[in-house]
């Protein structure tokens, strides 16, 4: 998946996504970001399915005609405490996905993301990776490991600027990627967790827009109001 990262500023709010957020993209627009459910399975395969050959290779390691069925089952089955998966809609459309499990210790998880063809350079990956983080270390996770092929350069500096610090390792043609999650108490500059805000949804994703202040943290996020800042 080759996905730039999001170049506008904002925070991250403290507030579980199982209900869903409204986020801003890098280009002003409008995503919901919430957990996967069995009733997304169509839409997540259909996703897989447009994606370009090239994109396909880049996320699965391989073209397959099966992978968007075998990714919707695994995206789209039965929450539970081994794994976490959140989808990114624009416009009623599905736009990203992104996924954790756990494997081995239950403080670690594998990632993964994958973005719809169109709607690639906009920030969809940097707003997935953010929420993913948070709802992670909720259920007590603690590391993130990810595989990326080395010529995804895009994939890759999306982690990179996140301002998780990665430790890295490269095994024929891929990368191997670990970073730990900060705690909701690191305050370093770019980290989750520097920003402490609260969400407050307005009816309108305008609303939000109008009166989202800027805040000092890295992270681009759902609308939300940073105490001490006018709203």
């Amino acid at each position: 998946m080759a996905v730039a990262p999001s170049s506008n500023g904002g925070c991250r709010c403290r507030a579980a996504v199982h209900n869903g957020v409204y986020a801003l993209l890098a280009d002003g627009s409008t995503v919901e970001i919430r957990p996967a459910a069995a009733g997304d399975a169509d839409a997540v395969r259909e996703m897989h399915r447009a994606m370009s050959p090239g994109h396909v290779y880049l996320r699965f390691f391989s073209v397959s005609p099966a992978a968007a069925e075998m990714e919707a089952r695994r995206i789209c089955r039965e929450p539970g405490p081994d794994h976490a998966a959140l989808l990114a809609w624009l416009a009623g459309d599905l736009v990203g996905v992104a996924s954790y499990e756990t494997s081995g210790a239950a403080r670690r998880a594998e990632i993964a993301f994958a973005v719809a063809d169109h709607a690639h350079h906009r920030g969809v990956a940097t707003l997935l990776l953010e929420h993913l983080v948070s709802a992670a270390r909720a259920r007590g996770v603690r590391t993130f490991a990810a595989d990326v092929l080395t010529e995804n350069s895009a994939m890759l500096q999306v982690f990179a600027a996140a301002g998780l610090q990665a430790r890295r390792t490269q095994v024929d043609g891929v990368t191997e990627l670990t970073f730990d999650l900060p705690a909701e108490t690191d305050s370093a500059a770019g980290m989750p967790g520097a920003c402490t805000c609260w969400t407050r949804r307005p009816a309108t994703p305008a609303a939000w827009r109008a009166r989202r202040p800027a805040c000092p943290s890295r992270w681009t996020s759902c609308w939300c109001a940073c105490p001490g800042l006018p709203s």
